[in-house]
């Protein structure tokens, strides 16, 4: 039962990096041009 709540939690806080890496990225993006 820890394990599935340790790997939800996983999940949540890897789409959660991903969600603010992608925004990063395109703010990056949007200051060069």
């Amino acid at each position: 039962m820890t394990v599935i709540i340790g790997f939800s939690i996983l999940c949540f806080l890897w789409i959660i990096g991903l969600t603010l890496l992608a925004e990063f990225f395109f703010y990056e993006e949007e200051q060069q041009f």
